[in-house]
C-alpha cells in the first residue's frame, strides 16, 4: 500500500492557489500519492484537467462541509509498457 500525503490548500489567497496547485501536480507527476483539501472550487477547476493532461489519476466528489477533497496519484503503468518489458 502506498502512503498518501495530505496537502491542505484551505485558507490560501486566491492569487497564490494556482502556484500551489501546480506544485501539487508536479509532486504527483513525480510519483507521490496526494489528498488535496481545498475550500475554493478554483483548485478543483485547475487540478482536474491539469492532472488529466499530465497522465495522473484523479478522484473527487462533491464538497463536504465546504471542503473539496481531490485524490491525485500516478497511473499504474502496464508491465508491457515498462521500458525493460520483454527483455531477458
Amino acid at each position: 500500500m502506498t502512503d498518501t500525503r495530505e496537502v491542505d490548500l484551505r485558507g490560501i489567497d486566491l492569487s497564490q492557489l494556482v502556484a500551489h496547485a501546480q506544485a501539487v501536480i508536479d509532486a504527483a507527476t513525480a510519483g507521490e500519492h496526494l489528498l488535496v483539501l481545498a475550500d475554493h472550487q478554483v483548485v478543483l477547476n485547475y487540478l482536474v484537467p491539469t492532472a488529466a493532461t499530465n497522465g495522473l489519476r484523479c478522484r473527487f466528489g462533491p464538497p463536504d462541509g465546504g471542503v473539496w477533497q481531490v485524490e491525485l496519484s500516478p497511473r499504474q503503468m502496464p508491465a508491457s509498457a515498462e521500458p525493460d518489458a520483454g527483455k531477458e
